[in-house]
């Protein structure tokens, strides 16, 4: 994970959503073996009680 950013959000969400992303653990992407870049799409849903 290089970097997360929101597109969009209260500013609470956006935090929580950053950090949330930046604190979860990935497996490289891989093509014949070797760790390749990509970009990835995550969703997160917050609901406020």
């Amino acid at each position: 994970m290089i970097a997360a950013k929101t597109i969009c959000g209260d500013q609470f969400v956006i935090e929580a959503s950053e950090e949330a992303m930046l604190k979860t653990t990935y497996k490289p992407t891989t093509v014949d073996g070797k760790p390749v870049p990509v970009t990835a799409l995550a969703l997160y849903y917050f609901q406020a009680y």
